[in-house]
């Protein structure tokens, strides 16, 4: 099992490495005002004040990665404009990444780079596809893990187009991988004595939190740890107990005391702040909600209000303004969720490639074309097509194996949680294409299930003979 995983590891290796040099610095700007976000607090925290940021410098920095078109590096931002004043913000987005930045830059040197940043998440990216090969490993069988490790390895670019630069969406796979994990070490022949390693991987787990959307997986999978066969009920019921009281304690807890303390309120409307845009897929609404993230603030000084964009007001107000568009008009959520399905199904994953490239078909650019003047944009173009299939192709392999395994329902089941669970919680709010990739790597166990039958076919061995 270790040599395959050092595989799987040394694969991934490779394929981030070639990323990295493919891409260069032509990195998409998209998700850049989130990834300002944890660079301030990174800059905040060298400057001595923790849980804050210096708006004055994240807003500069974001304003000129918008108009010159370009990824603003931690280089820079010393010599950008800042006010030297640190606020404090609701704790919605963790700020795990940016403290991992500064800390690293302390530990490795004197300066805050982007390359500290790039250094930590490759290495959130490798712990997250280890753990996922062997969460699958213990499940389903040493083969069928090796081949979604490496599965997974060579979709990444296709999946995680962005991760051409530093990013917190990444940060979701290992959280997600390290709870499978858990589950599948509980799942495992675990000496009583040793039932304590669940409970060890989801701290380490929630230790790597950037990103809240993960928060309610531990909540979401409890329930199987309670189903999960071959234990005794009180080891269940231990064990479910862990993967509801750790995330409470470490992150709950200390959460709403920080809002408690700084905002004086323990809600700071995140919902209702996704809600409000999520409706706005409905284009025809008469309340002036509008899919779009940067017509929040505006919308609501429209209405009067001067807030901070994601302060606590902005989304309280947004909050208590859906509230009651909803209870006057309750379809307008059913017709926003019908339209979202649809969306879904036509394309379950996107692919935002880091430049602009010429796809194949369009007039200017026939393939082979596109293929020797630029073979980077080609491959571009390649996942660009590649990307929805791959989420299809998931899809169906992931049914198949439940209808032909029905004996193995709790393990396929399990594998398929970061997918069912990153749709399903963000569908009813706001669903884009990047969230479903946030699990999307999950449903690579079915596609590693059917190369693993055909390998074994191929060798004259039946698929159940997979060491385990």
């Amino acid at each position: 099992m270790r040599g395959r995983l050092l595989m799987v590891l040394l694969v991934f290796l490779a394929v981030r490495a070639a990323t990295v040099w493919a891409y260069g610095k032509n990195a998409t700007l998209y998700y850049y005002g989130q990834v300002s976000g944890q660079f301030a607090i990174a800059d905040a925290w060298r400057h001595g004040h923790e849980f804050s940021e210096d708006r004055t410098l994240s807003a500069a920095a974001c304003r000129i990665a918008d108009s010159e078109g370009r990824f603003i590096p931690l280089e820079e931002w010393e010599t950008l404009p800042r006010s030297g004043e640190y606020k404090t913000f609701p704790a919605v987005d963790l700020p795990g990444y940016g403290y991992l930045i500064a800390w690293t830059s302390r530990l490795f040197g004197d300066n805050l780079t982007s390359k500290y940043a790039m250094i930590v998440q490759v290495l959130a990216e490798a712990a997250g596809v280890v753990a996922f090969s062997a969460a699958v490993m213990l499940l389903v069988g040493t083969g069928i893990g090796m081949w979604a490790g490496l599965l997974y390895s060579l979709t990444f670019p296709v999946i995680w187009a962005q991760a051409s630069q530093p990013m917190r969406d990444i940060f979701a796979v290992p959280i997600m991988a390290l709870v499978l994990l858990a589950l599948a070490v509980f799942r495992s022949r675990l000496p009583r004595e040793r039932i304590w390693i669940p409970g060890a991987l989801l701290v380490a787990a929630i230790l790597l939190w950037v990103r809240p959307s993960a928060y309610f997986m531990f909540f979401f999978v409890s329930p199987l740890v309670l189903l999960a066969p071959g234990r005794a009920w009180r080891e269940r019921l231990a064990c479910a107990a862990l993967f509801v009281a750790i995330p409470l304690l470490v992150f709950g807890l200390p959460q709403k005391r920080f809002n408690a303390k700084y905002y004086g309120t323990t809600n700071t409307h995140f919902l209702g702040r996704s809600l409000w845009e999520g409706l706005g897929i409905v284009q025809d609404n008469p309340y002036g909600l509008r899919l779009d993230d940067q017509a929040l603030t505006p919308w609501l000084e429209s209405r009067g209000h001067r807030v901070e964009y994601a302060s606590v007001e902005m989304n309280r107000l947004l909050g208590e303004y859906v509230g009651e568009v909803l209870r006057k008009e309750p379809m307008l959520f059913v017709r926003a969720l019908g339209l979202r399905l649809v969306s879904f199904a036509e394309r379950p994953l996107d692919f935002t490639p880091p430049r602009s490239y010429p796809r194949p078909g369009d007039a200017a650019a026939s393939p082979i074309h596109t293929a020797l003047r630029d073979p980077v944009g080609f491959f571009y173009a390649v996942c660009s097509r590649t990307a929805p299939w791959l989420g299809w192709a998931g899809m169906a392999a992931a049914l198949a194996w439940l209808l032909l395994r029905r004996e193995d329902w709790w393990a396929i089941i399990t594998l398929q949680t970061p997918f069912l669970y990153a749709v399903g919680s963000v569908m009813p709010l706001n669903y884009e294409p990047r969230y479903g990739a946030a699990g999307a790597w999950s449903l690579l166990t079915a596609l590693a299930w059917c190369a693993w039958a055909a390998w074994s076919r191929m060798r004259g061995k039946p698929a159940e003979e997979s060491e385990t």
